[in-house]
């Protein structure tokens, strides 16, 4: 009869811990959901992002060629160089490469490749080069991210030189009615990268005058 009793009395005391460590678990998670929804560069930033992402249709051209395939010869052949995809020169050599060292390379620089690797790291795990279409679209997501980044750097800077009101409308026509929209959020040209450096910079002289 003591052990039983012991028993019940020991099941009793688990059950308000359990359940006092599930409420706690709930009210972190919805207290980092409202931290989420109350964080409004984050909100742009996604807001944004979804936007320049439904356009299905990237604008490609072959200006961007270069940046598509680099970070697939970054990740898998710890390379710089074009060579590694021949259907790239079938037709002659296209006047984005140029013969170096023995191989093909971009004649833009590789800053658009190292910032879109993070997007390519899935092939990883893939043998073989993934299709153009495959390509294409990766790289676009790359773009927009770092572009629809831009746009909630600039409004975080923004909010802490001027109203709310016109740090949104600011950062909102910068993003959606310039060639941010049209051009850099759509395919992976230096563009987005760059956007996004600027608008890092940007924030970060602000903060330094706060400081």
């Amino acid at each position: 009869m003591k052990m039983n009793t012991t028993i019940e009395s020991t099941g009793n005391k688990d059950k308000p811990a359990n359940n006092t460590n599930a409420g706690g678990r709930i009210k972190n998670i919805r207290s980092l959901s409202e931290r989420i929804i109350k964080n409004r560069s984050f909100l742009l930033f996604l807001l944004l992002f979804v936007i320049y992402s439904i356009t299905l249709q990237p604008s490609y051209t072959r200006d961007t060629m270069p940046n598509m395939y680099l970070p697939l010869s970054m990740i898998k052949h710890g390379s710089i160089s074009l060579s590694f995809f021949p259907g790239l020169f079938t037709a002659g050599r296209p006047y984005f490469s140029v013969p170096y060292n023995g191989g093909m390379h971009s004649i833009f620089g590789i800053g658009a490749p190292v910032f879109a690797l993070p997007f390519y790291l899935p092939f990883l795990l893939l043998e073989g080069t993934p299709s153009f279409t495959t390509l294409i679209y990766v790289s676009k997501f790359a773009a927009s991210f770092y572009v629809a980044f831009s746009v909630a750097l600039l409004y975080a800077a923004l909010r802490r030189v001027t109203r709310e009101k016109w740090a949104v409308i600011i950062a909102l026509i910068y993003g959606l009615a310039t060639p941010t929209f049209a051009t850099s959020s759509q395919a992976l040209w230096q563009h987005a990268h760059s956007q996004f450096l600027i608008c890092l910079t940007i924030y970060f002289l602000v903060r330094g005058e706060e400081r």
